[in-house]
Formats: structure tokens, sequence, C-alpha cells
């Protein structure tokens, strides 16, 4: 899942990431400063993004171990941000990545293949295979239509949902709750041909939050006689 956090002072007993999960911080209106007093855990391939400005924001987001005796640190985990450990010991297994700076009153272990980079490093970290893989593949040609399995799943508050389609259509993408009900519209227009993301902020029509529970995105794209080429339907989750 993904944990969203904006501008401001946040304050936690315990922080317990799963696999594979996202913090993300907001940084357009301010810095952003995490508390944790007793537990933070940040698990295997684990990702910490800043938005909007990625690694350079670094500096503007503080995360103030407070009692915590120990901070492990997963294998894949990116981790981004100022550190402050006045008790703890930290410790970066293999293959995770690290940008920011660490205030550390324990010691400090790092396993094989870490690369560590200072606020304001010209040279950004380096890449997963996975990524690698993702730009690849958005260089090839579209050749079909495709709705993808949105993205993070399950989430908080945001997911970001993908399709495919090799020539210009009118895309209709619309978010239903379990009940059958129309949720949100998210576009209703001509798309030119290729890939495209839209996502959805957790809100309905009236901008008003949506409660937590099952959601289903659909997606219908007609051709230039309004003929319908694609009616597909896919499962997502909300969790908060």
């Amino acid at each position: 899942g993904t944990v969203k956090l904006r501008n401001g002072d946040y304050y936690f007993n315990t922080l317990d990431t799963d696999p594979l999960a996202v913090i993300l911080l907001d940084v357009t209106d301010g810095p952003v400063s995490v508390n944790i007093v007793e537990e933070f855990d940040i698990d295997e391939k684990v990702q910490i993004k800043i938005t909007p400005e990625g690694e350079a924001g670094t500096d503007k987001v503080t995360f103030n171990l407070k009692q915590v005796p120990k901070l492990d640190i997963g294998k894949g985990a990116r981790v981004l941000g100022a550190f402050i450990a006045s008790h703890a010991e930290i410790h970066f297994s293999k293959d995770s990545k690290f940008r920011g700076s660490i205030c550390s009153g324990g010691a400090i272990t790092v396993e094989p293949r870490v690369p560590f980079q200072f606020h304001g490093s010209t040279t950004p970290l380096p890449k997963e295979e996975s990524e690698e893989l993702e730009f690849a593949d958005e260089a090839q040609p579209v050749t079909h239509y495709e709705l993808l399995q949105n993205y993070p799943n399950p989430f908080n508050p945001e997911t970001r949902i993908r399709f495919m389609l090799p020539n210009a259509g009118e895309v209709d993408l619309k978010i239903y709750n379990d009940a059958g009900q129309l949720v949100r519209e998210l576009t209703n227009s001509m798309f030119a041909g290729g890939r495209h993301e839209l996502t959805w902020d957790g809100r309905d029509q009236t901008g008003r939050l949506a409660a937590t529970g099952v959601y289903f995105y659909r997606l219908v794209i007609r051709g230039e006689t309004g003929e319908v080429i694609l009616n597909e339907t896919r499962r997502m989750t909300l969790l908060k």
C-alpha cells in the first residue's frame, strides 16, 4: 500500500511497513517531518518518494527516531531524507539505496551494494532492474488495446491507472463501488494512440474522500465510428 503525507509534522508510536510499500511525501507546500517514538521498520523494496522534487527534495524530509533502538532497512529499499536517530543503530541490507543524511548515536552497518549519496548530489541513485525493464517496454510501439492493473493496489489515497491503445480513440474511464454505483468519472474524451496514465485521488464526483472498500474501474474504448473496441473492468482496494 501507499501512505501519503503532506507538509507538516507527523507523530507515530510505531511505523511498520510491508514489503513493496510506498511512503509518498509531498513537499509542495513545505517540509515534512515524521516523528517515530518506539519502532520504525523499512521492509524489503519499500520506496520513500518525494513529490514533486524527487531525489532533489531530500533536505525537505526529516525522520526523527525518538527512542527507536534499531532501524533495519530491508533489501532493495529506496530511502530518501534526513534521519536523526539519537539512540538507534541503523542497518542497511544489500541492494538498498540511500540519499540524504544520517545523524546516529549508534552504529551504522552496511551490507554490500548499498550506494550512499548526500543531499544535493548530482548523480541519481541507480534504478532497479524492474524500472529499467519498464522504461524499455515503454519505448516499444503499442500494438494492442489493454487495461492494466492499477498501482499501487491496495492504495491510500491515490492510485494510478494505465491503459494502452494503438490508435486514437474515445476513452471512457469510470470508477464504481461494489454496489455498482458510479463513484467517479476520470475521463470521457479522445486520446491519441499510445500509453496513458490517469490518477484517481480517492475522491468521488463531489470531491469527498471515498470510503475504505473494494472498487471497480471500467475502461471503454470506442473507435472513430463509435464502435466499442475494448470494454474491460478491473478490481482495486482502497485502504485507510
